[in-house]
């Protein structure tokens, strides 16, 4: 194969977005510019791909005026780099990532509220955006601004943390009402008694860890 000039191939994507005849939503271009662009360049670490969609991001917030005669390239540009930064996120969020395409969290992050103790029910497996909706309450701020780098993308979901707090308080709710009731009614204390040690028992809780497998990627979904 010969050798490729990195400079002409450069100067290839350039007159790509210039050229005003040519469709810059045109896939074949594209996969043309992405082909030619590895052969001259390695392929990028995922940090190396955190940084490149912070600067885009950075790119696409900077306000200001633009001469009209640039107006046509400089669209054709931030289209360029929208794509770029789409494919970014696609890589960064693949099923094999340690990366969750809906908080942009680390699931290692999110797993650590796979089970929440709860102070009067004792350990209650969550359902995932249940942990979600825990794990970006306390994530700290620059967590959130990169995690937001891909969960305020087009190919992110989103979270709706209404129906997360509506499946996870169909999981508790009978042994919170009966906890309340039995806070006015000693009848019913030797109940709750008995309804604690068997949701504690650990049949139960495999149990429950099932029940609220779906959506978590592996080894989560699973008793440990």
């Amino acid at each position: 194969m010969p050798a490729v000039d990195e400079d002409e191939v450069t100067a290839f994507q350039t007159e790509v977005l210039v050229d005003t005849s040519l469709d810059p939503s045109d896939d074949a271009a594209n996969q043309l510019i992405g082909r030619l662009s590895v052969l001259v360049h390695p392929a990028p670490t995922d940090k190396e791909l955190w940084d490149e969609l912070s600067e885009l991001a950075r790119e696409r917030d900077i306000p200001g005026s633009r001469r009209r005669h640039r107006e046509e390239f400089d669209r054709r540009l931030d289209e360029a780099k929208q794509r770029r930064r789409e494919r970014i996120v696609r890589w960064l969020i693949r099923p094999e990532s340690e990366v969750d395409s809906v908080t942009g969290l680390p699931w290692s992050q999110i797993a650590c509220y796979r089970v929440v103790e709860h102070s009067q029910l004792g350990p209650v497996p969550q359902y995932v955006d249940a942990a979600r909706k825990l794990a970006r309450a306390v994530a700290l701020p620059t967590e959130l601004q990169r995690a937001d780098l891909v969960a305020d993308s087009a190919i992110g979901t989103g979270l709706d943390t209404a129906m997360a707090d509506l499946k996870q308080n169909r999981l508790t709710w009978f042994l919170q009402l009966v906890g309340e009731s039995a806070e006015d009614d000693e009848g019913l204390q030797p109940v709750m008694a008995d309804l604690l040690s068997i949701w504690a028992d650990q049949r139960v809780q495999k149990l429950l860890i099932e029940e609220t497998a779906l959506g978590w990627p592996p080894p989560y979904d699973r008793n440990s």
